[in-house]
């Protein structure tokens, strides 16, 4: 039961799920709109694009990538619990208590409605700050175990050397050539030809906990700065020039070289 309640992480997906092996990845599906109308669906028409953001077009555009339904058989779960341990970071993203008019928080639950219905299983998330180690006790001591576990990769390492978590390509459906396994990620996270840590769309804190940064632009000026938009444009807006720029508008409000 325990193997075949994993496969529903993937349903949470809403993806096709095969194989560990080799899989043809899904095509984008045409919308019948031109970029350029889905561009200016999103950001509005290029000239309101380039007066908003100081003379710089984003060329935005939206492509929507669509999966096949996943193929489960005659699975039944009925009167099974999937049972989820995510750490304080990731509470939200998986299960939460119901609609509230946020359009990451709706979509989640409609997700996993959607999933319990088809399924006839029950979702159990536990939140905890130390869910690593939580997950440790919980191992050692025999207790029944948990489904689906999220939380940092790193925190987990000890987890995965003492045997306590399994290999995802053990798992049956499992296809990780579909773009929502992060392809990426997953080739310099495995090692030879096992998986145990595997960063995919079932976690909408990618959207949800996204983070925008501001920036002042007579600032800008005043310290002869290059524009953020420009830097974009030109693939130099990276972690260490952004420092620089903070570096040399900065000041010691209070003298204590701080």
């Amino acid at each position: 039961m325990r193997k075949k309640t994993l496969l529903i992480a993937g349903l949470l997906l809403a993806a096709s799920i095969v194989s560990c092996g080799e899989a043809a990845p899904a095509e984008p599906v045409s919308t019948g709109e031109s970029p350029a109308s889905l561009a200016e669906t999103e950001s509005g028409s290029e000239e309101e694009a380039s007066s908003e953001s100081g003379g710089y077009d984003p060329g935005v555009v939206i492509v929507h990538t669509v999966y096949p339904e996943p193929e489960f058989g005659d699975l039944d779960l009925t009167g099974k619990t999937f049972r989820l341990m995510c750490s304080v970071l990731g509470g939200g993203w998986f299960v939460n208590d119901g609609l509230n008019g946020e359009i990451v928080n709706d979509t989640v639950f409609q997700r996993n409605l959607k999933t319990q219905e088809r399924f006839g299983v029950t979702l159990d998330q536990t939140v905890t700050e130390s869910w690593a180690g939580d997950l440790k006790m919980v191992v050692m001591s025999g207790q029944p175990d948990y489904d689906l576990v999220y939380g940092l990769g790193d925190e987990n390492i000890s987890n995965i050397t003492m045997g306590y978590v399994r290999d995802f390509c053990d798992l049956p459906y499992v296809d990780f050539s579909q773009g929502y396994w992060f392809p990426n990620l997953l080739e310099r996270m495995s090692c030879n030809g096992r998986m145990f840590l595997a960063p995919s769309d079932i976690c909408a804190g990618f959207i949800g906990g996204t983070v925008v940064s501001f920036f002042n632009k007579r600032i800008l000026a005043d310290y002869d700065l290059e524009s953020p938009y420009r830097m974009v444009e030109n693939n130099t807006w990276t972690i260490e020039n952004f420092l620089g720029m903070v570096r040399q508008v900065s000041k010691d409000l209070n003298g204590d070289g701080i």
